[in-house]
């Protein structure tokens, strides 16, 4: 059977999981290629004139796959780098914060922002309007515009929650999102801290979704043992990110429900 999508996540500029990942999707026959953001190396590492030389490379293996991609970003894909992703990738579909319909006629929604971490770029973080900001985690930093870089503090709003609030998403959706719910198997840091969104948790409970589709956590499915779990009755899929291989989320279109399921590709 002929998969909806295949979902990634954090690749971070390898342009081996980006092949890696159109060629199973090619022979998949998979129509449509989800990515979950960090799309490029580390910020703390780069600038938005490296990240865009990265993005020239990526975009010329992206071109090699005969469906279409969506995805958000994250907190490491500065946008001063990501401008104009459009042009460059013409068959791509960025979502910011915001909703696209798939190849199969299922409408997905995304939200790019995570809660305030302790990294220095902060072009997509945001406060939450439940809890305290995680431990470590900095407000103030830089933000990214037109290839520049200028000190910025985080916003006391919109809050993550208003973000989601904003989108029409109606119940049962699949929701795309760079950081996973709080307190789960898809949010546990190295320590066992868990490091995700409340607000994020709050509304897909709130709203029965379907499917959460995140990353963000690298270490999360290596702490938990999960990819994907079961959590207030909705799906959550982390395949995460490590070195010399791609893990990744197949989705199949069960008619009223959806059956995630996980491969690796050793590189």
């Amino acid at each position: 059977m002929r998969p909806e999508f295949l979902f990634a996540t954090d690749i971070h500029g390898s342009r081996y999981k980006m092949d890696a990942l159109v060629q199973k999707g090619i022979s998949m026959g998979c129509p449509d290629i989800i990515l979950g953001g960090d799309l490029l190396p580390m910020a703390s590492f780069c600038t938005p004139r490296s990240q865009r030389e990265v993005l020239l490379d990526l975009s010329t293996v992206m071109g090699d796959y005969g469906g279409r991609f969506f995805t958000v970003f994250g907190n490491n894909d500065m946008k001063g780098a990501v401008e104009g992703i459009e042009e460059l990738c013409s068959n791509l579909r960025k979502i910011e914060v915001g909703s696209a319909v798939l190849t199969s006629g299922r409408r997905i929604h995304g939200i790019s922002y995570v809660p305030v971490t302790p990294f220095r770029t902060k072009d997509w973080e945001a406060r939450e309007r439940e809890g305290a900001l995680l431990r470590g985690a900095r407000e103030k930093g830089i933000c990214t515009s037109g290839g520049k870089m200028k000190d910025c503090t985080v916003p006391v709003e919109p809050t993550i929650m208003d973000m989601l609030e904003g989108l029409d998403v109606e119940r049962g959706g699949l929701l795309v999102s760079h950081g996973p719910p709080h307190g789960t198997n898809a949010d546990i840091a190295h320590d066992g801290t868990n490091l995700g969104s409340r607000d994020l948790r709050i509304f897909m409970k709130r709203r029965g979704l379907k499917a959460v589709l995140c990353g963000h956590i690298h270490e999360s499915p290596g702490r938990s043992g999960r990819v994907v779990d079961l959590i207030d009755g909705t799906l959550v899929a982390n395949p995460g990110s490590r070195r010399g291989a791609l893990d990744m989320v197949l989705g199949y279109d069960k008619g009223e429900d959806l059956e995630l399921d996980v491969i690796t590709v050793t590189l």
